[in-house]
């Protein structure tokens, strides 16, 4: 990675081994951007990690990221199909028990747990265009309507009332939620619409 930054001119980048923990301990600044990318359903202690990088996020600064829903259509796809029948990835990579809600990420960081009112529409960020429209297609409601794998009641309130706008409370906002979704003929990744397996959420602190 530093090899190919540096063959495009940017030369100023540090890059450290080390735990959260460490960073903090390492660098005495705040960062504008964190970029966490299909890691935290692997970590033991997912509140701390979230916790360590808002620490280190200055206000202003965004968050972006990536993992696994935990609903029943991630346990299929994840476990099921990608570990257990296709073997795409070895058995027991995934833990369905460790996937993360982005009503739980929300919580953690901004202090609640819904983004929306519950209702019309899905959210997606129009390309080039910068603002949030409907979409007719709307899988993130099955995200919030979907009963917790364990048949216990799910209380992730992802609420779609208006697309238009994002709930502004407690110590940020989310500014993007989006669903990725895999081609396997393709062997692709593109973004989605649907939030039930993987999702990207980006989360502007104040």
């Amino acid at each position: 990675v530093l090899e190919k930054a540096k063959s495009i001119g940017l030369s100023n980048i540090d890059a450290f081994a080390v735990t959260l923990d460490e960073v903090g301990n390492k660098v005495d600044h705040q960062y504008d951007f964190i970029v966490c990318m299909e890691v935290i359903e692997h970590v033991e202690d997912r509140e701390k990690f979230i916790d360590d990088m808002w620490s280190l996020l200055k206000s202003g600064g965004v968050l972006i990221l990536s993992t696994i829903n935990r609903t029943v259509e991630s346990y299929l796809k994840t476990i099921v199909v990608a570990e257990k029948i296709l073997r795409l990835v070895p058995n027991k990579t995934h833990d369905w028990h460790n996937y993360i809600k982005p009503s739980e990420v929300a919580l953690r960081c901004i202090g609640n747990d819904g983004f929306l009112e519950k209702g019309d529409c899905n959210m997606h960020l129009n390309k080039g265009v910068n603002k949030y429209s409907n979409d007719s297609d709307n899988h993130s409601n099955s995200a919030v309507e979907n009963s917790d794998f364990s048949g216990e009641k799910d209380d992730d309130k992802i609420r779609m009332r208006n697309s238009s706008k994002m709930r502004n409370e407690g110590n940020g906002k989310i500014i993007d939620l989006s669903g990725m979704s895999y081609n396997l003929l393709k062997k692709r990744w593109k973004m989605s619409s649907n939030i039930d397996c993987n999702y990207v959420i980006a989360i502007e602190k104040y």
